[in-house]
């Protein structure tokens, strides 16, 4: 919870201890802090989208996706900030996002369910419209 207190503590380390094992070791708590944080992010924005409260869930799952790049939580971000564009009627949204989604996922073989997710999801709403209920994508 206090990762943005951590964060630049962590960062200056990895800078004033480049190429050092305290470096390596600062990297690799900042990848952990981040997770953490992108994870709590999602969860919050997860409760919102449960309570079927769409459009309060949308800001969080932006900010996840902004700011926690190459997390799993950015990759589920991705695939429910569709669903939620879905859920409030904004189809092209949704279809934008998930263009979206499929061109950051499609290199990252530990995303294959969330990008296969975004591609079925992308091809349901082509032409044919809006399912009456989409069904959300839960970060495996």
């Amino acid at each position: 919870q206090r990762y943005p207190e951590a964060a630049p503590l962590y960062q200056r380390l990895v800078q004033q201890y480049r190429g050092t094992t305290q470096s390596a070791e600062a990297q690799r708590v900042l990848r952990f802090l981040s997770d953490q944080e992108a994870d709590r992010l999602y969860q919050q924005a997860m409760e919102r989208f449960d309570q079927e409260d769409y459009a309060q869930a949308v800001q969080p799952l932006q900010q996840v996706i902004a700011q926690y790049p190459g997390t799993p939580s950015e990759a589920a971000a991705r695939c429910n900030l569709g669903l939620a564009y879905q859920h409030l009627g904004q189809v092209e949204q949704a279809l934008q996002v998930y263009d979206q989604a499929i061109a950051a996922l499609e290199h990252r073989p530990e995303e294959q369910p969330a990008l296969e997710f975004a591609q079925a999801q992308r091809t349901e709403l082509q032409p044919s419209g809006l399912r009456e209920q989409p069904s959300e994508y839960r970060n495996p």
